[in-house]
Parts: structure tokens; sequence; C-alpha cells
């Protein structure tokens, strides 16, 4: 019964350390799009 309970903690604890990576990452992975959005936009705007 331990060992199952050890397992779902586990189980859990990598869902959380996963989720909470992915909300660190994703900022960033956003403010990289958008900045490529407006550098192209930039871009047109030049010509």
């Amino acid at each position: 019964m331990f060992d199952k309970l050890k397992q779902e903690a586990a189980d859990i604890a990598m869902r959380l350390a996963l989720s909470l990576g992915f909300v660190k990452l994703q900022p960033v992975q956003v403010r990289q799009s958008t900045k490529g959005r407006q550098d192209a936009q930039r871009r047109r705007a030049m010509r």
C-alpha cells in the first residue's frame, strides 16, 4: 500500500514540476514570438 502511495506522490511531484516548468518557460516563448512579429512588422514598415 505504501509503495502505491509513493508512486502516486512521485507522479504528482513530476506533474507539478513539469507544469511549473512549463509556466516558467511559456512567457519567454510568448515574448520571443511577439518580438519576432514586431520585427516583421517593422521590416514591412521600412519597405
